[in-house]
């Protein structure tokens, strides 16, 4: 910048200006799920673009009770503690020259996983191709639920993961053995 005076006198000096771009947000997990007395694995589902930092993060309404946002990033951590039907949450992040951005995302926290046993006593016949049987139903969760037993079955018998049902052919003779069977849902809660 010069200033030059009535006669002809100038003076020059210099300065940086910088102009950030406009602050921006998007969501970048539209949807999530977690399971109700489970970490979640923390997550950020805004992300923004432009504006001086810092930022802070809010949300609104609050959190289900146990996750918490990070009010310098925008990450959300923490195990809920209560289940919550699926409701959209907004993200408000307001930068240094306060400037505001919103986006949106929705979030659920599933009940437990629950397992229930059905059959509590099966018996077999070695050699005999067996009729098809559940021995746990299991609800609740976050997605799908997948099924696993703790021993290996003996002969051909095998536990579908998807349906948790026993099929196939016992080989081998056995004597009263207990099995424990588990379902796991998509974020690990068992």
């Amino acid at each position: 910048v010069t200033i030059a005076d009535s006669g002809g006198a100038t003076a020059s000096s210099t300065f940086s200006l910088s102009v950030n771009g406009a602050l921006t947000s998007a969501t970048a997990i539209a949807t999530k799920g977690l399971t109700i007395n489970r970490a979640a694995v923390p997550f950020t589902p805004v992300t923004i673009s432009g504006g001086t930092s810092p930022f802070t993060y809010s949300v609104a309404p609050p959190l289900p009770a146990g996750l918490s946002l990070d009010t310098t990033d925008g990450q959300i951590t923490g195990t809920p503690t209560v289940s919550a039907t699926a409701s959209n949450y907004t993200v408000t992040v307001v930068d240094a020259a306060a400037a505001t951005t919103s986006s949106v995302f929705n979030l659920t926290v599933n009940s437990a996983v629950v397992a229930t046993q059905q059959i509590a006593t099966q018996t077999l016949t070695a050699g005999a191709a067996i009729t098809p049987f559940t021995p746990v139903i299991a609800t609740g969760g976050t997605g799908a639920l997948t099924y696993s037993v703790s021993a290996g079955f003996p002969g051909t018998l095998s536990l579908n993961p998807s349906t948790g049902a026993i099929t196939g052919t016992p080989t081998v003779a056995l004597s009263g053995t207990t099995f424990a069977i588990a379902a796991t849902d998509t974020v690990g809660a068992t």
